[in-house]
C-alpha cells in the first residue's frame, strides 16, 4: 500500500504530515475546544473577518481548530467551516 505524504504550509502546521499516525495529529489539536453548530451535512465553526484571515495567530487557530474538528468525529463525515465575513 503506498501511503500519500503531504506537508502543510503555513502558520503553526508547519510540518505536519498527514500520512503520519493519527495521534500526531491529536497530539497538535490536543488543547483545542471544538464546538460548532450542525448546518445541512457540515458544522459551521465560527466566523472569520478579512482581517483575521491576514492575521497570522487567528489564521493558526484556526487552522488547528478545523484539525480537531475532524479528529474529534466519529462516523459520517460532517465537514467544519469557517463562515467568511
Amino acid at each position: 500500500m503506498h501511503v500519500m505524504r503531504y506537508q502543510i504550509e503555513g502558520p503553526g502546521m508547519t510540518g505536519l504530515n498527514l500520512g503520519g499516525p493519527l495521534e500526531e495529529l491529536r497530539a497538535l489539536t490536543a488543547n483545542a475546544t471544538t464546538a460548532g453548530d450542525a448546518v445541512g451535512q457540515g458544522i459551521r465553526l465560527d466566523e472569520l473577518t478579512s482581517d483575521q484571515l491576514e492575521n497570522e495567530e487567528a489564521l493558526s487557530q484556526a487552522q488547528i481548530l478545523l484539525a480537531a474538528s475532524y479528529v474529534v468525529q466519529d462516523g459520517q463525515l460532517r465537514p467544519p467551516y469557517f463562515d467568511l465575513i
